[in-house]
């Protein structure tokens, strides 16, 4: 499998990602789902969040599970991250998008029911590859 690009672990001094919040964004299909559900009439995509990571978390019993992984280790495959911070949403994520139309209410509903905040950042504990389908747990 091709390495896209390569995040060194926190304080190695390699690979510094554009933005300094952290080197990965992750986001969860329950959070998407959570968002589905309190905008039946908006659709509701991953790639409008932007994130380095989607984990396939079924549980749907919190509307974002993520955020509650901070501070914890995420172990993803060999791949371990450590939950920073809840990823504060700006306006990009209500913009047009091939297949997908300007939908405001989007960013209106993260700022009154998530507190403007969808997914997290993550920082890499122990670098490595990550495969489609692999194992994910939160400790």
């Amino acid at each position: 499998m091709p390495v896209l690009k390569r995040f060194d672990a926190v304080g190695s001094g390699g690979f510094r990602p554009r933005y300094e919040h952290a080197p990965i964004h992750l986001v969860t299909s329950a959070a998407l789902g959570s968002l589905e559900r309190e905008l039946p009439g908006s659709v509701i995509a991953a790639r409008r969040f932007r994130p380095n990571i989607l984990v396939d978390w079924p549980d749907g019993t919190e509307a974002i599970p993520e955020h509650g992984w901070i501070g914890r280790e995420i172990r993803i495959g060999d791949v371990v991250l450590r939950g920073r911070e809840p990823c504060g949403r700006c306006g990009f994520i209500t913009i047009a998008q091939e297949g997908l139309p300007q939908d405001v209410e989007i960013l209106r509903t993260v700022v009154k029911r998530h507190e403007r905040k969808f997914g997290i950042y993550c920082d890499v504990v122990t670098p490595g590859q990550i495969a489609a389908g692999a194992a994910v747990t939160v400790g």
